[in-house]
């Protein structure tokens, strides 16, 4: 079975401070573009474009925790929300929430 960063069809996860990575490898990550009234906090990046043929192209978000560049043996949960811009930032929430 892969490890989270290596899942089929998404690149690796960013590198962390100092340019410290999980791997190696190209990644289209960037970090989240933050609005003025944006409300996230901690390490968010963006990687957009996902898609396929039966689903249209959207962004996808990755919340890091602080320790996940500094402890790289850690294994981490992973937890999938759909719709995900109203978990992350209530600027780009539609309520506000």
């Amino acid at each position: 079975m892969p490890r989270q960063d290596q899942r089929p069809g998404l690149p690796r996860l960013p590198p962390g401070p100092g340019g410290t990575r999980r791997g190696t490898g190209v990644s289209n990550w960037r970090p989240y573009p933050r609005r003025a009234d944006s409300t996230v906090t901690g390490d968010l990046w963006q990687l957009d474009g996902i898609g396929d043929a039966h689903h249209a192209p959207r962004p996808v978000l990755v919340w890091l925790p602080p320790s996940y560049h500094a402890d790289t043996l850690r294994r981490y949960p992973v937890v999938y929300f759909h719709d995900g811009q109203n978990v992350f930032d209530a600027a780009t929430s539609y309520s506000g929430e």
